[in-house]
C-alpha cells in the first residue's frame, strides 16, 4: 500500500484486511506515496515483487534455499 495518510482512494487498513483471507499475503508500504505507488514508484514495486517471488516461489510454496 502507499503510505496511511496519503492513500485517500482505499484505506490502508482496509486492504491489509486481505492479510487475513490470503495465507501467502505480505503488506508492504511504499514510502511517499499513496493509492498508486505500483505506478509512481514502479521501481521500488517491482523489487517487491521480486522479492516476493523469490521467497514464495512461482509455484506458490515457500522457496527453500
Amino acid at each position: 500500500t502507499g503510505e496511511d495518510a496519503l492513500d485517500r482512494v482505499v484505506p490502508p487498513p482496509q486492504t491489509r484486511r486481505y492479510l487475513k483471507y490470503f495465507p501467502h499475503a505480505r503488506h508492504a508500504v511504499i514510502a511517499r506515496t499513496g493509492h498508486l505507488g505500483c505506478l509512481t514508484k514502479s521501481n521500488e514495486f517491482a523489487e517487491l515483487v521480486r522479492k516476493f517471488v523469490d521467497e514464495i516461489g512461482t509455484d506458490g510454496r515457500r522457496a527453500t534455499a
